[in-house]
């Protein structure tokens, strides 16, 4: 992928990997790019029992294996979810985010790779619409949130590939039986409104969301270089009427 690329192999990086096919596949790939310094970070939810125990145990071995560093957290995100009025799915994201930024200060490491694919680029922007976002808002190849640099590599890989290249060289991931479950919002995107839009106009519906998130990335990108040229605004941020007539 482009940002497997150019990304050095020499800089440190925290690497989110929660024992999944997806960011199990992210870590090995890494790895065979030859990234020197990645930084194993596993954060436990405790949402599963036995479960989420086993998805830890699972990425610290996978992480002793190649030789990486582990970093491996845990909280009650049911708890949180009620103590702060949050959704399940928002107190999960903000205690991840948390966790890497623990991880930050502790390995005096900002970059944070994830592993969002096309799969989840299509659920995303789909929701973004449904919430009413304007334009085709998807996540980023490279965003800084909360001081920590995001880097999604995988964007524009679906799911089956990286499963497939994991079956390939025979490595194994744990599988998260909750993800089948028709519950959350992006669960019900993934296993029944893309297979029905597919059905429906006998086209890949993710493929063409994906593309319309990196064309309205691209656009976005291009208005923003014109208008910074323009020099519309002063030294002081205000719009520069000379400038704009």
């Amino acid at each position: 992928t482009p940002w497997l690329k150019r990304a050095s192999r020499t800089a440190r990086y925290l690497v989110g990997v929660s024992g999944g096919a997806d960011s199990v596949a992210l870590l090995h790939l890494l790895v065979d790019a030859g990234f020197k310094k990645l930084v194993v970070c596993h954060l436990d939810h405790r949402l599963r029992g036995r479960a989420s125990t086993e998805d830890a145990k699972f990425v610290r071995r996978l992480a002793e294996k190649l030789g990486l560093p582990c970093e491996i957290g845990r909280i009650d995100v049911r708890l949180r979810m009620k103590q702060r009025q949050e959704s399940l799915e928002t107190a999960a994201r903000h205690a991840r985010h948390e966790f890497f930024a623990e991880c930050a200060a502790k390995h005096r490491c900002r970059r944070v790779v994830l592993a969002h694919h096309a799969d989840d680029q299509a659920e995303t922007v789909l929701w973004n619409l449904l919430r009413g976002s304007h334009g085709l808002k998807g996540m980023r190849e490279e965003q800084t949130i909360g001081g920590l640099q995001i880097c999604r590599p995988l964007l524009d890989v679906r799911r089956a590939d990286l499963v497939g290249w994991l079956e390939e060289r025979r490595l194994s991931w744990r599988e998260d039986a909750s993800n089948a479950e028709p519950v959350a919002v992006r669960n019900r995107l993934r296993h029944e409104v893309f297979p029905l839009l597919a059905e429906i106009t006998g086209r890949d519906a993710v493929a063409a969301l994906v593309r319309g998130a990196a064309d309205s990335a691209e656009r976005e990108a291009f208005e923003n270089e014109v208008l910074e040229g323009a020099r519309l605004l002063d030294p002081q941020g205000r719009l520069h009427l000379p400038a704009l007539r």
